[in-house]
């Protein structure tokens, strides 16, 4: 492997390498960090369900979930000035 695969390999992988999140990744990611893993491991569910087509009305429970989730990034924007 010469040189400039090894430095693209290590931009790649190494987080000093990487740009900077945007905000709106610095808030989902703030947000993110207040799920609980019961429900983050729902909101996964629901996200890989969406990904394979299954098409399936949302339980009021997800409905929940998604709820609090949608507040917590607007709290979290809130405080970041938006």
């Amino acid at each position: 492997m010469n040189l400039r695969q090894r430095v693209r390999r290590l931009e790649r992988y190494l987080p000093q390498f990487q740009p900077p999140p945007t905000t709106l990744q610095r808030i989902e990611a703030l947000a993110l960090e207040k799920v609980s893993d019961e429900d983050l491991k729902l909101m996964i569910l629901m996200g890989t369900d969406a990904e394979a087509g299954i098409d399936r009305p949302v339980s009021e429970r997800e409905l929940a979930v998604l709820t609090a989730h949608n507040a917590r990034r607007e709290t979290e924007a809130l405080k970041m000035g938006f």
